[in-house]
């Protein structure tokens, strides 16, 4: 796999130490236990009525499967875990370095319980599977339960590489307003290295270590030559795309070992589309479009029946996603499948 698929797409590299760490609840009773072992350790220490008032605050009782019920989790364990070690300046630690977040963090895990419906809901319909092979693979077929290659990457082709520095500039504002939206900035909510551009969840239990789970963009952008013209997406897109995965993560789930191309039709339509809706509307900004008018970009995206065009798709799922709120919710609207089955199958047979 090529680097710059690779950053372009934001692939999603979620690589611990270890997914066996007990981060994920699957029984209420040890929730309420260890929530009152928890509160019985911090209550024996003087000069902490800060922290407790904090935890005391957090749910008594635990819903599996439920974000607020994860976050705290999370937070009980981490304070059994530094109360015992007598380490209390552990709690006090958030996952302050940019682009890190942990069960403190309003944005981690934003839209979980939603994504968890929509991946109940994709293994019912076939044809959702097709698209997002083909948003991700530039395949209509149906994705295996292998590693696939990532095809070509027809989503970069929306902004020519000239027009590279005044994209970047209107994509900042999008950023800056996205992260706005949870106490963050633009340039606190991802880390910037060198040729990276992923979502890492590190789930390892050693001392001074937490569930955490961080994300990292190439600075400059990436800039790609496809059928002899070259494009650019900016590292502000794709930070909203990466972004997107961490609204989707659950509190304390495990890292994933490995990745499928099933895994990624599902995983992936999300943000996938949320940057075809963006990107389409920094084009459009640059150019003093109307958002309602359909732009003709170069390459059009691999259907079954017809390949539907970029410009067609971010007009439609900017409408879904302004009705339904997500753009998961869109799909799994009537209106959403009537889409996506004018173009692809609704079987794999």
């Amino acid at each position: 796999m090529g680097l710059g698929l690779t950053l372009l797409l934001g692939v999603v590299a979620l690589a611990g130490e270890s997914s066996g760490n007990g981060y994920v609840l699957h029984d209420p009773a040890h929730f309420e236990a260890g929530r009152a072992e928890a509160m019985e350790c911090l209550r024996h220490e003087n000069g902490l009525s800060s922290l407790e008032s904090f935890y005391a605050g957090l749910p008594q009782t635990g819903v599996v499967g439920t974000v607020a019920t994860q976050r705290a989790y999370l937070a009980f364990r981490k304070l059994r875990k530094y109360c015992k070690a007598g380490q209390f300046g552990q709690l006090l630690k958030s996952a302050s370095a940019n682009g890190q977040y942990n069960e403190s963090s309003p944005l981690l895990g934003s839209k979980a319980e939603l994504f968890r419906s929509w991946l109940d809901f994709s293994e019912k319909h076939p044809e959702v599977l097709r698209f997002g092979h083909a948003l991700y693979q530039e395949d209509a077929s149906c994705p295996g339960k292998s590693a696939e290659a990532l095809g070509p990457p027809a989503i970069a082709t929306m902004i020519s590489q000239k027009d590279g520095a005044r994209a970047r500039v209107i994509a900042r504002e999008k950023l800056d307003g996205y992260a706005a939206r949870f106490q963050l900035t633009g340039t606190t909510a991802v880390a910037f290295a060198r040729g990276m551009g992923l979502t890492a969840v590190d789930d390892s239990d050693k001392p001074g270590r937490d569930w955490v789970v961080g994300v990292m963009i190439d600075p400059e952008g990436l800039t790609l030559e496809i059928d002899r013209r070259k494009y650019f997406v900016p590292s502000e897109l794709i930070a909203l795309h990466e972004l997107g995965h961490i609204e989707r993560i659950m509190p304390g789930e495990p890292a994933r070992k490995g990745s499928t191309g099933y895994d990624d039709a599902r995983f992936e339509i999300g943000p996938v589309l949320e940057q075809i809706v963006n990107t389409d509307e920094v084009y459009k900004s640059l150019h003093k479009l109307n958002f309602d008018s359909e732009v003709k970009y170069p390459k059009a995206i691999a259907g079954n029946y017809a390949n539907p065009g970029l410009g067609l798709i971010a007009n439609s799922f900017r409408r879904l996603w302004k009705k339904y709120g997500s753009i998961e919710s869109g799909l799994m609207s009537a209106e959403g499948l009537d889409f996506v089955r004018k173009y692809y199958k609704t079987s794999c047979q």
